[in-house]
């Protein structure tokens, strides 16, 4: 998927779409129009600046090289009588060829249309310019009564607006020039992987080939090894080895870089300490949707391979190779300052950890002190601090319908995903079905400690003795078990000291910008 090179965007404007639905619209366009026969509606955005006819009816927008903008127009009839009316633009410096166009018409009216005396309407735009310069658009309005028909009589050097953009979607694969191939699958490689994994006791599989298909690696004729031979099988410029541990199929391959011998307790134990690590997709089934959770609309990265890969927590800005690769999340409304603010999780785990000893409270937790006051973060002007709301879950059917929220008012910088973050990251949009919930590019194929709290309450009833003829009475007693959720293949409850994987998450600042890349594994978005 090739997107636009994009130059000093916001990042909230490139990794959604919610270009639409965020109000996050240029100020341009405001147009009034007093006392001409030929223009007889008035037609402005938020700013009120007036244009009339001494200007020629038009307002100019300036569209930055190889970027993209939208506003919102409104259009207002005055008058006691119905009108028709054309948006129209103009390109005063750019190759037609590499300018579009579009009118996004959800929820909204037709940039052609007619409008009912004293009423208005609203059309949204989107200018995508793929000049290598900057270009100016002249957009303006032409109106008349409609005495049966609607003649406007727009002079040839200008453009009625045509094409629309009818979905979110739609929108997406406009500006990410994206072409859906049906059925496309394949997988994904992550190279020179060093998080630990320890490798079975007696015996693994092995094999220099293997095939793929619906996200499931299989073996070619793999080969037994028992555990003393294993240092005897590391890859070579030459030749590869690869293994599913102890299985000959998996969902997660290992090409074998590095293998380390260690003795613990008079046994040894092995562990690949580099690797590749390959995982399978099925490309049709990413992409980006609007999402409603805590009664705020945000968007969010959903499927299997969505190109969502962003640089973060370099050593040195100025050299992606220092930088650790990390994924969007998707967007975040601040409530306290009304920003929307761009949520990142860390592609990979670090050393796993437990929540806490006894509570699943996330301002008390151990992992909260952790990753607060020992975990480094290197790129910490990019960090937002907003405060956050943590989920809770009372009882043990972890669905959204059954999160509430516990209001802490506590400002953090880093933290872990949500719940909702891994549900609404699958594929599924009703029922949480396996197949749906593997769907899902958080799924790492570890289970994943969530802050998400869980309250299971049990009552235990106990009978004692209470006269002398050794007559009983019973006595209830409510005990509470705190649990956080655990996240992988399914979605489980576990006692908050369970050992688990760990993956960061942190806010970028509202006003981070991408200076280029494409989100994909292999072109991560790198930011300024």
């Amino acid at each position: 998927m090739n997107k636009l090179p994009t130059k000093q965007i916001y990042l909230l404007i490139i990794i959604i779409v919610g270009i639409i639905a965020l109000s996050i619209y240029s100020t341009y366009a405001i147009f009034t129009f007093e006392g001409s026969t030929s223009n007889i509606v008035s037609l402005y955005t938020p700013n009120s600046l007036k244009i009339n006819e001494s200007v020629s009816e038009y307002q100019q927008v300036t569209v930055d090289a190889s970027s993209y903008t939208t506003t919102d127009i409104d259009i207002y009839n005055t008058h006691d009588y119905e009108v028709c009316y054309s948006v129209w633009y103009k390109l005063i410096n750019s190759n037609n060829s590499l300018t579009k166009i579009y009118q996004i018409t959800k929820n909204t009216a037709s940039s052609s249309s007619t409008l009912s005396p004293i009423s208005s309407t609203r059309i949204s735009i989107l200018i995508i310019n793929d000049n290598p310069d900057p270009i100016k658009v002249n957009i303006g309005l032409a109106s008349t009564k409609n005495e049966g028909t609607c003649s406007l009589n727009i002079s040839k050097d200008k453009n009625l607006i045509t094409e629309t953009i009818d979905t979110y979607e739609d929108l997406t694969k406009i500006i990410n020039k994206e072409t859906a191939i049906p059925e496309k699958e394949g997988y994904l490689t992550y190279k020179n992987e060093t998080t630990k994994v320890t490798l079975p006791e007696d015996k693994i599989l092995i094999s220099k080939e293997f095939t793929y298909h619906e996200e499931e690696f299989t073996l070619t004729n793999p080969e037994t090894i028992e555990a003393k031979d294993f240092l005897k099988y590391q890859s070579t410029e030459d030749t590869s080895y690869y293994t599913c541990l102890a299985s000959s199929s998996c969902t997660y391959l290992y090409k074998i870089n590095k293998i380390t011998k260690t003795e613990d307790l008079n046994k040894d134990i092995y562990e690949l300490t580099s690797y590749d690590l390959l995982k399978g997709y099925l490309a049709t089934t990413s992409g980006t949707k609007q999402i409603n959770t805590n009664n705020q609309t945000n968007y969010i990265y959903y499927g299997d391979n969505p190109h969502n890969y962003i640089y973060y927590n370099c050593t040195n800005e100025e050299d992606k190779n220092t930088c650790e690769l990390w994924r969007i999340i998707g967007t975040t409304l601040d409530k306290n300052t009304g920003k929307y603010l761009t949520k990142i999780i860390k592609d990979t785990s670090i050393p796993s950890s437990t929540y806490d000893s006894s509570s699943n409270k996330w301002s008390t937790s151990t992992i909260n002190k952790y990753l607060n006051e020992e975990y480094k973060i290197n790129s910490i002007r990019f960090l937002e601090e907003p405060t956050i709301n943590q989920e809770m879950i009372k009882g043990n059917i972890l669905t959204l319908d059954k999160i509430t929220y516990l209001d802490t008012n506590e400002k953090v910088k880093v933290f872990l995903m949500n719940l909702s973050d891994y549900i609404l990251s699958s594929s599924c949009t009703t029922e949480l079905t396996s197949s749906c919930l593997n769907n899902n590019w958080l799924n790492s194929g570890e289970k994943t400690m969530t802050m998400t709290g869980v309250t299971i309450e049990s009552t235990i009833t106990s009978e004692e003795p209470t006269t002398e003829d050794d007559l009983t009475t019973s006595e209830n007693t409510t005990i509470t078990n705190n649990q956080i959720v655990a996240v992988s293949a399914s979605i489980e409850s576990l006692p908050v000291d369970t050992t688990l994987s760990i993956r960061p998450v942190i806010y970028l600042k509202s006003r981070t910008l991408v200076v280029s890349g494409t989100g994909s594994l292999e072109d991560p978005y790198i930011i300024k």
